[in-house]
C-alpha cells in the first residue's frame, strides 16, 4: 500500500515537473516527497486510531494492572512489542504522546472520559480533536527533519563515506555513528545504501553501526521525538544509543 507514495513522487518529479532521474535535485525532491507524504499519512492513521481506542477503554485500569506488573517483565514485553510493529519514530510519536501532561490535562477537563463509556459519536469526536491537536504540533517537525535528510541523502555521495570510513581504523565505528546523526532513512530506504556501502568495502560493523544510527538516532528524528520527551531523558537516550551503536560496529567488526 505504501508503494502508492514512492508512485506519487515519481510522478511529481519526473513526469510534472519534468527533472532527470539521475540528477541529485531530483533524488533529493523525491526522497522529501515520498517520506513527507507517507510519515503525514501514517501519522493521521495512528493518531486517529489510538485516540479512538484511548476513548473506549478505561486508561486508568490499564495503568494499574501495568504499574503492578515486575519492571523487567515490562521492558521485555515493550522491546518485543516495538520489535513486531512497524513503525518508525515518527509513526510511533502517537503511541505514546497520550500518555503524558496532555492526556492528564485532557481527562480532567473532560470530567475524567476514561470513566465512561463514550458512544461512537462522542469517540470519534474526540479522537478527531485529539488528531487536531497532536498533528498541529509534530506536522513543521516531520517537514524539518525530512527536509535535512533529503538534502544530505541527495547531495552527500556514497563514495565519501566509503572511502573515509573504508580501513577499518577503531576511530571509524564511532565517526560512522556521528555521521548518521544528521541523516534521516527508514528501515527499509536504508538497505540499499548499506548496500552499496559494503560493496565499495565498509566493514560490517561500520556499516551496521551507520545503518542504526540513521535509522533510530538521527536528528531529524529527534527533532520529531522531542515533542513527547523530556530534554534529560532524550538525551540520556541519545547518549546510550551512541553508546550500544558503536559498541555493537566493534564487535563485528572484529568477528568479521
Amino acid at each position: 500500500m505504501l508503494k502508492i507514495f514512492t508512485l506519487l513522487a515519481d510522478w511529481i518529479i519526473y513526469t510534472l515537473a519534468g527533472l532527470d532521474p539521475g540528477s541529485k535535485l531530483a533524488e533529493s525532491l523525491h526522497f522529501f516527497i515520498e517520506d513527507v507524504t507517507k510519515i503525514y499519512f501514517l501519522l493521521l492513521i495512528m493518531i486517529y486510531l489510538i485516540a479512538l481506542f484511548r476513548a473506549a477503554v478505561d486508561t486508568e485500569r490499564i495503568r494499574h494492572y501495568l504499574m503492578g506488573k515486575n519492571r523487567g517483565l515490562g521492558y521485555l514485553l515493550a522491546s518485543i512489542f516495538g520489535a513486531i510493529t512497524p513503525f518508525c519514530s515518527c509513526s510511533s510519536i502517537p503511541l505514546f504522546s497520550p500518555l503524558g501532561q496532555q492526556a492528564a490535562g485532557m481527562a480532567a477537563s473532560e470530567d475524567s472520559y476514561t470513566k465512561k463509556k463514550f458512544n461512537l459519536r462522542a469517540r470519534h469526536n474526540f479522537a478527531k480533536a485529539e488528531l487536531k491537536e497532536i498533528f498541529s504540533r509534530v506536522w513543521k517537525w516531520v517537514i524539518m527533519g525530512v527536509g535535512l535528510g533529503a538534502a544530505l541523502h541527495g547531495f552527500v555521495p556514497e563514495e565519501l563515506i566509503s572511502s573515509s570510513l573504508g580501513d577499518g581504523q577503531w576511530w571509524s565505528v564511532p565517526a560512522a555513528v556521528v555521521l548518521g546523526i544528521p541523516l534521516y532513512a527508514n528501515a527499509s530506504g536504508i538497505i540499499p545504501v548499506a548496500e552499496s556501502l559494503l560493496a565499495k568495502g565498509l566493514p560490517v560493523g561500520t556499516t551496521m553501526a551507520f545503518m542504526m544510527s540513521v535509522v533510530a538516532a538521527s536528528f531529524p528524528e529527534f527533532m520529531m521525538l522531542k515533542q513527547v520527551m523530556k530534554p534529560r531523558l532524550l538525551l540520556i537516550f541519545f547518549m546510550m544509543l551512541l553508546f550500544f551503536f558503536t559498541s555493537a560496529g566493534w564487535i563485528f567488526n572484529l568477528i568479521y
